[in-house]
């Protein structure tokens, strides 16, 4: 599994491709690859925009930052979840630690 064909499929807006690429990496690797895959998963997933979208989302943000808790890129998207969900003041905390 290939995180630079995931990249591409993401790129062509293929983002059912990309998904299930990524699952596979983010299953499969818990170092810098699999971190990175939970990241784009999580965005992908948002761009869903359904309820399910936001808990997978929240669930891989949790993933990467249980491995990695202070990774920025887990750490905005915990941050934009916060203010989607109107939680503006939780959103604020995220941004500024």
């Amino acid at each position: 599994l290939d995180p630079a064909l995931a990249a591409l499929y993401v790129r062509q807006g293929d983002d059912p491709a990309a998904a299930t690429l990524l699952e596979g990496i983010a299953g499969r690797e818990r170092g810098s690859v699999g971190i990175q895959a939970r990241t784009e998963l999580a965005r992908l997933t948002l761009r869903a925009a359904d309820g399910a979208g936001q808990e997978r989302a929240i669930a891989l943000v949790e993933e990467i930052l249980a491995l990695d808790p202070g990774n920025a890129d887990a750490l905005s998207l915990r941050a934009r979840l916060h203010l989607d969900a109107g939680h503006f003041e939780a959103a604020q905390v995220v941004a500024n630690a």
